[in-house]
């Protein structure tokens, strides 16, 4: 019995142990990089935009921000689902949009090879990501916010193209505020 409980106590430690250090980690990313600078007067704008479609259920909350740093604009996307929440930096959000077109295209004709299992995803540099799997022939669509997290599962896209619209229109506001109107 004492052993059984060493163990336990062993597995317990090492468990806190693990999870500390997984909050310890501060991943540098393109949004950080702007708001945590020191020395320098740190201004942004939030516009909030319509929720985004990705389930049945519930929308996902989508607004822009824009840093304002010496007469430079950096606009940014930012998803928040309860608790979860991520940024996009515009750049990422072209190539996000492109990577959905792509998929679009091609996750019939790989639904049709009919795969034990096949993944089809992209990744930004700050670990957003997007994707679809193929299992028995059916496309599972999903959303990762945080890719360094042990505890936080990507979110299934029960409705993928209502998602890719969202983000497209994201995309198009953002142009629209640059162009100045």
């Amino acid at each position: 019995m004492k052993r059984y409980l060493w163990f336990v106590l062993f597995l317990l430690a090492f468990a806190l142990n693990l999870n500390a250090q997984n909050d310890s980690i501060i991943r540098v990313t393109k949004y950080n990089t702007l708001d945590t600078r020191k020395g320098t007067v740190i201004r942004f704008v939030d516009k909030k935009m319509k929720d985004i479609v990705y389930t049945n259920m519930f929308p996902m909350n989508s607004k822009i921000r824009t840093f304002y740093d010496t007469g430079e604009k950096t606009y940014f996307v930012i998803l928040s689902l309860t608790k979860s929440k991520t940024m996009i930096e515009y750049s990422d959000l072209v190539e996000v949009n492109k990577a959905f077109d792509k998929f679009f295209k091609e996750v019939d004709e790989d639904c049709a090879l009919k795969p034990d299992y096949l993944e089809n995803k992209f990744i930004t540099d700050d670990g957003f990501k997007i994707g679809y799997y193929v299992e028995k022939g059916k496309a599972h669509w999903f959303v990762d916010f945080d890719t360094t997290s042990l505890f936080m599962a990507p979110f299934e896209l029960k409705k993928p193209y209502d998602f890719a619209n969202g983000l497209k229109d994201l995309q198009n506001e953002i142009e629209i505020m640059k162009n100045g109107k």
